[in-house]
């Protein structure tokens, strides 16, 4: 596998906001007032978003995605200086003609083309898109996908800025990948671990009076009974598996 590019859902090669500041050093047909003004905008959203220039995909939608998970008072700054920020950095890549493209992503690769194009509805391809053009964008081959991929993929989600809730994400993508194993002919059949978030509080036996124990102990007696001359047997009596999940 080789070393993610870096940003892991981005093109090796892609331009950032680095690339905007390296053009910014040298642009004749600008002003020295208005380079100013655009290499300050370049870093000061790269400071406002704790990533550094190179890390920021050079495309409107994601210099969007930034902003809205922004607001002034976040960033200690009045509203005029937060949009003239914004304004600058668009004018950058307008200028510089970085606004070609529907979005930021590495290209999927014709592996992950063909699996993507075989899944069966919108919710698939929702759950799973941004796991297949990571894959695309480190080289990673659908048969080579294991834990270690996925818990790849969710370290660069959390890197990422642009993802609301990155857990949520990695979880429902792994979940959709193991449906996907039954339902996509050729799907790759190892099965992901669905990481688990809920915290679950349980004290042990000896915790609880004996006397509370053995009510307990009677009252579940009493859910498996399948007497019909006990007038207090339940209608229908649990089964052992239900029992011992109450318990």
């Amino acid at each position: 596998m080789n070393p993610l590019p870096r940003n892991a859902f981005m093109p090796a090669n892609a331009p950032s906001l680095q690339t905007v500041l390296d053009l910014l050093s040298s642009a004749p047909d600008l002003s020295e007032n208005r380079l100013q003004e655009m290499a300050s905008g370049a870093r000061t959203l790269a400071r406002w978003a704790d990533k550094r220039p190179g890390d920021i995909p050079a495309h409107p939608d994601a210099i969007r995605r930034i902003l809205n998970r922004l607001t002034p008072a976040a960033v200690g700054v009045r509203k005029k200086r937060f949009a003239n920020v914004k304004s600058a950095v668009l004018a950058a890549l307008r200028h510089f003609g970085f606004v070609a493209g529907a979005h930021y992503l590495a290209r999927l690769s014709p592996e992950w083309r063909t699996l993507y194009e075989g899944l069966p509805g919108k919710y698939a391809q929702t759950s799973l898109s941004r796991f297949f053009h990571f894959c695309s964008a480190s080289n990673i081959f659908p048969g080579e996908v294991d834990d270690a991929i996925s818990n790849a993929f969710l370290r660069a989600l959390i890197e990422e800025t642009f993802i609301k809730d990155p857990r949520v994400t990695h979880q429902n993508a792994c979940r959709a990948w193991n449906r996907m194993i039954d339902q996509v002919p050729g799907w790759p059949k190892m099965i992901l671990t669905v990481p688990r978030y809920a915290d679950h509080y349980v004290l042990l036996e000896p915790a609880f009076p004996s006397s509370f124990i053995a009510d307990c102990d009677a009252f579940l007696d009493r859910q498996s009974s399948n007497d019909p001359l006990d007038l207090d047997a339940p209608p229908r009596p649990l089964r052992p598996r239900t029992i011992s999940a109450y318990r």
